[in-house]
């Protein structure tokens, strides 16, 4: 049973939302498809809709929310999910979309284990309110897909 704080875990999606949004920007200037650097874009954002997503907790209770410790630690998302999910510079939106799904899952099945543990009300809402974000990133994703699929 090794503790971990929610501001711990902040970090650590920070980390992975940055090695997410270099990954997209390095594929946007290899490509020439217009539309998978339109994708690559809006996943490359991703990191802004998570502080605007914080943003919307008072400062106190955010500051409160970080120094909250955890019983176990979750599943962290890190470099080796981006050995797993290799997309070339050929790739089409379908495939783009696609590993954006699976990144997505990656902090959705985070975020799902920490809610799942006995922690505060206020401290569960804030992470059932990212879970929802992804969602609605990994339905995007999905449209788009379908759209030029």
């Amino acid at each position: 049973m090794v503790a971990i704080t929610i501001s711990e875990i902040l970090a650590h999606v920070e980390d992975f939302e940055r090695m997410l949004a270099a990954y997209y920007a390095n594929l946007s200037e290899q490509t020439d498809q217009a539309a998978v650097c339109l994708v690559s874009d809006y996943i490359s954002r991703h990191r802004r809709r998570t502080i605007e997503a914080l943003s919307k907790l008072p400062p106190a209770q955010l500051r409160h929310a970080r120094d909250v410790r955890l019983r176990y630690r979750p599943d962290l998302p890190g470099p080796e999910c981006f050995d797993e999910i290799q997309i070339s510079p050929e790739a089409g939106v379908e495939d783009v979309c696609r590993a954006a799904v699976r990144f997505n899952q990656y902090l959705i099945r985070m975020y799902r284990q920490i809610v799942r543990q006995p922690i505060e009300h206020r401290i569960r809402e804030l992470f059932e309110n990212l879970i929802r974000l992804e969602e609605k990133d990994e339905l995007t994703m999905k449209k788009i897909q379908a759209f030029y699929g």
